[in-house]
């Protein structure tokens, strides 16, 4: 038991995730009204965050330090005999902000304190990174769909991919950009990694338990693993005090107004999804278990969204409630061990719920899967601070899923399985491309081990400066267990009716597939960190580290499951008509080997960054920083793992009652699916080189700007090497015309042609190697400037200019991608966020977003016909499409978005007066603009029905290409009320 316990400490403290701060600091010297240092200080700090006061001593030095403390607003007392005492009130710590703090003492011939209020500093000089901190005050009163990803969307230097209109897309997860670098995010709850694959969120988060987000966009120090977002999102934490807020808002259809015009119908755009239902309660409380020693905090949240689904289901359109349920539970507990000693552990679960999922106007209604999934994060966590020092930080974190995907029955209703009720075969109508029939059932369970343990000692007087050396590792194992069950019968049928004939009447094809089966997909990183805040002047402070990760994926012994259609697929046994496919070497067994060491990389990375304080003051600091970070592989066994989905397409000799048996089976058409793919051993581990210069300047009281330029360039690039589809063989040169933008040949508008080049028949069969190639460049620039004023004088303020350069040159394969191969794009954003505290208890909070289309390509449609390689070996129908223009020569529409929000807050009195209740109106797209979100870059003609059913029907024809496949929803009205105690 005794070597047992040893055990589980050493695992505790071999670890550390990437960049998990859930805290901030506060340091400061300490001295006399000569200037001369001041040891033996006793400073004292107490904040509602804390559970108990914490107290510093200054050094010989006149240094004292608080080094890890919970988000918050501090007030600090200085004494020392025959000193006046001093106050310091009003401290904001936010997480991972070093606040510096210097104060002077008075010699006091009486008895007496002063206390300084307000004076809070706006600029780490400490800390060289560049992050954005959204406060509780700012998540409370700023209009959005309060998740994560409108957050972001609001915040300095980034860029989204899609906007959200007063939850428009509540439940849909949006990609989203950095100083233009998107991907190898990290995001974490309360140190929990959280982070879906190497670039999503892990579910949809409780809004409301949430104290602070904080966004670390540049310039991380060595402890954080990836070059993308670190994004740290810490959990209430209870208090001495019962405190609880109860939310609640709501929509429905009549709140919305309508921004689709006649010119907009003309060229297919239609109203699309619009609210039915949103309302979102949300409630919380905390407090304490034991006064000074024990507090609790929970939550719950409950947000359901309904919207309509233009054209689903097919056989009776209109009006259906297309649902969206998500559920939050939250709780956490703090224990005060000590003194200086901290235990915490949360819980929160998450559950979406959307019954319809799939559902489009192409879909029957039993076409779509219900989707009933949970996920969670939790941890237990030791904070200790070991004296004057020395602290550290240890923690066992798990996170996960549980997903699975139901099929429904032809009225409704959910299957179970291949025996489920009224469940019909999966069926696609060629001519309409609507389908019908339960869809593949699975089951996908995501779960993630992860121990991390980070320290900082500090050294001062040390090599001609001060130390915080600061060193941790980690210790994380994820693994993704999916299986596919398929479809009823293991098969999907294919029909190809005349026009305006009935869905499904004309027998085409069938398609079998390898189901059930199961795929197991695994990841190990290990990490090692030390990084010295360096204090080399009292002015110029250096951040110096380096950091160590290993990354390797696995898959394990995977069974192949039995199915109808096992032995054809992998055993080599004919199928009724006589067709076979080559006997794999899994076919004695069913069981495929396990394979260790994909994509196994061990890295160091180096990382620098200076803060210069240039007046003293602490109040104006310039910073410079460059650093490599490794990326994250995530599991990079799927792409070869042999456990794929596999199918194989016949022809359907049907006897006339379109109920098809084995026995119609016909010719064999296509196969699809397996992994045609394999790692190249000695692959290099790609990283980002980051170099940014940034001038942080206090401006006035609770006034702060930044300006700075980024630069991040990534190498030891990789690409899929197609090992038989040499450059030399593409040989035909086909002669494309090009019919201008209307699509119409033979006028004004048409461009020159240009020439596609192919690989003459037989087109040899090919696998893709995964290999670092040389010459790929991929460089991310951006200029940003950013203003914040904390609140003050009952008005706040952040507003943003972002500007983002992209390079990109591929590697080039085969003359065809060599057409505008190096190329740059430009986009930019520009956001204000405010809030004004107006007389008789009415706030105003407005947010005002506008950011530029994105880069756009004109493309020409070729169809497989032409002997194209990528799909000549099949014979199937296929098109592909060639860029008849550059990238960035065309943009989607320049979005601006215009959001509101009008509160009144009522104080109750007596008994009550702590009690608040607010009653709150938000309005999203005041402006009703219609802009695209995203358009159609094929070349070509189309024609649609306006007013359908109406006198004033018309059948208009249409360019394609420019057409907005996705507008900005309309204008939409939200009612709600705040209550906290």
């Amino acid at each position: 038991m005794r070597r047992y316990g040893f055990a589980c400490v050493l695992m505790l403290l071999m670890a550390v995730p990437a960049w998990a701060q859930t805290t901030g600091s506060i340091s400061g010297t300490v001295t006399d009204n000569t200037a001369a240092l001041l040891p033996g200080v006793t400073v004292t700090a107490t904040s509602p965050a804390l559970i108990v006061s914490q107290t510093a001593v200054t050094n010989e030095q006149g240094v004292y330090r608080f080094p890890s403390l919970p988000p918050g607003t501090y007030a600090l007392k200085y004494q020392l005999a025959g000193f006046g005492t001093v106050n310091r009130e009003g401290i904001i710590v936010t997480i991972n902000f070093a606040a510096t703090v210097p104060v002077q003492l008075a010699v006091a011939s009486l008895t007496e304190t002063v206390t300084v209020t307000g004076a809070s500093p706006v600029v780490d000089v400490k800390n060289t990174n560049v992050q954005t901190n959204i406060t509780q005050e700012m998540l409370k009163d700023i209009p959005n769909s309060r998740d994560i990803w409108t957050v972001i969307g609001q915040s300095p230097g980034f860029m989204v991919t899609t906007f959200d209109v007063g939850g428009s897309r509540a439940g849909t997860q949006t990609g989203y950009s950095a100083f233009g670098y998107s991907g190898q995010v990290r995001v974490q709850v309360d140190g929990v990694n959280t982070t879906e694959g190497t670039g999503g969120a892990g579910f949809y988060y409780d809004y409301g338990s949430f104290q602070e987000l904080q966004l670390g966009a540049d310039g991380n120090d060595a402890s954080a693993a990836v070059p993308g977002v670190q994004l740290n999102a810490v959990i209430k934490s209870g208090g001495n005090k019962f405190k609880g807020d109860m939310y609640y808002d709501y929509e429905n259809k009549k709140f919305q107004g309508q921004n689709i015009t006649d010119a907009l119908r003309r060229v297919g755009v239609t109203e699309g999804t619009r609210i039915l239902l949103y309302r979102d309660p949300n409630f919380s409380m905390g407090g304490p278990i034991k006064r000074d020693k024990f507090w609790f905090f929970g939550s719950f949240r409950d947000q359901r969204t309904g919207v309509t689904v233009d054209g689903f289901p097919v056989e009776n359109p209109g009006g259906f409630f297309f649902e969206t349920r998500l559920t939050n539970v939250t709780y956490k507990l703090n224990y005060q061990l000590s003194q200086n000693n901290r235990l915490g552990h949360y819980i929160q679960w998450g559950r979406k719920f959307q019954p319809h999922r799939g559902a489009g106007s192409t879909a029957y209604l039993d076409a779509p899967f219900r989707q009933d999934s949970w996920s969670w994060a939790a941890n237990l966590d030791w904070n200790s601070v070991a004296g004057s020092k020395f602290f550290h930080n240890a923690r066992y974190s798990n996170f996960g899923y549980d997903w699975p995907n139901y099929a429904y029955g032809i009225n409704g209703e959910v299957g179970t399985g291949q025996g489920g009720t009224n469940l019909r075969r999966r069926m696609t109508e060629n001519s309409t491309g609507n389908v019908a029939g339960g869809d593949a059932q699975d089951q996908n369970n995501r779960l993630r081990h992860q121990f991390d343990w980070t320290a900082t000692y500090f050294k001062d007087n040390f090599l001609r400066g001060d130390h915080a050396f600061k060193f941790g590792m980690v210790s994380e194992w994820e693994t993704q267990d999916f299986t596919d069950y398929g479809v009823l019968d293991d098969l999907s049928l294919a029909f190809n009716s005349p026009a305006g004939a009935p869905d499904f009447t004309t027998p085409f094809r069938v398609t079998l597939r390898n189901t059930d089966r199961n795929a197991i997909n695994s990841s190990w990183h290990h990490g090692v960190f030390i990084t010295d805040q360096w204090e080399l002047t009292n002015r110029i402070t250096a951040n110096v580290g380096v950091r160590w990760d290993y990354y390797s994926s696995y898959f394990p012994d995977e069974e192949i499951l039995p199915g109808p259609f096992r032995d054809y697929f992998y055993a080599g046994a004919p199928l009724p008509n006589g067709h076979t496919r080559p006997r794999t070497p899994f076919a004695d067994t069913f069981i495929i080997p396990g394979v260790g060491d994909i994509r196994t990389h061990s890295s160091v990375a180096p990382r620098i960054g200076v803060a210069w304080d240039l007046f003293g003051t602490g109040k104006t600091v310039a910073k410079f920083n460059w650093g490599r970070f490794y990326q994250n592989t995530g599991t990079a066994s799927s792409g070869i793992n042999p456990a794929q989905s596999l199918t194989a397409t016949f022809g359907w000799n049907d006897n006339g009652d379109r109920q098809f048996t084995m026995n119609e089976l016909g010719n064999f058409v296509s196969s699809a699916g397996g992994t045609a793919s394999r790692v190249d051993p000695n692959i290099k581990h790609t990283y980002t080189d980051s170099t940014s210069v940034w001038l942080e300047h206090e401006l006035f009281r609770d006034v702060g700007m930044r300006v700075g330029y980024t630069y991040k360039s990534d190498g030891n690039n990789s690409a899929g090497v197609q090992l038989a589809r040499l450059y030399s063989l593409y040989t035909n040169q086909i002669l494309v015309a090009d019919p201008g933008v209307d699509g119409i040949r033979g006028n004004q508008d048409d461009g020159e042609s240009f020439i596609v080049y192919d690989i003459p028949s037989p087109v040899p069969a090919s696998e893709t190697e995964t290999r670092t190639v040389d010459g790929i460049i991929v460089v991310d620039r951006a200029f940003d400037i950013t203003l914040t004023r904390r609140m003050r004088n009952n008005w706040s303020v952040m507003t943003n200019f972002l500007y983002n350069w992209d390079r990109d040159l591929g590697f080039v394969q085969n003359p065809n991608q060599e057409r505008f191969n190096d190329n740059t794009v430009e986009v930019w954003a520009f956001k204000v966020v405010g809030t004004y505290r107006a007389p008789w208890g009415v706030v105003v909070s407005p947010s005002l977003r506008h950011q530029g289309g994105d880069p756009q390509a004109r493309q020409i449609a070729l169809a497989s016909g032409t002997n194209l390689a990528t799909g000549a070996a099949q014979n199937i129908n296929l098109t592909f499409n060639y860029d008849a223009d550059r990238t960035g020569d065309w943009r989607e529409d320049n979005i601006t978005i215009f959001d509101a929000r009008v509160e009144k807050r009522f104080r109750l009195k007596n008994r009550l007066a702590s009690h608040e209740l607010s009653l709150f109106f938000d309005a999203f797209n005041i402006a009703n603009t219609n802009a695209s979100q995203s358009m159609d870059q094929i070349v070509g003609r189309r024609t649609t029905v306006i007013y359908r059913n109406t006198p004033q029907q018309e059948t208009v024809e249409y360019q394609r290409f420019a057409r907005p496949t996705g507008v900005l929803s309309p204008r939409i009205y939200r009612l709600g009320f705040k209550y906290s105690f």
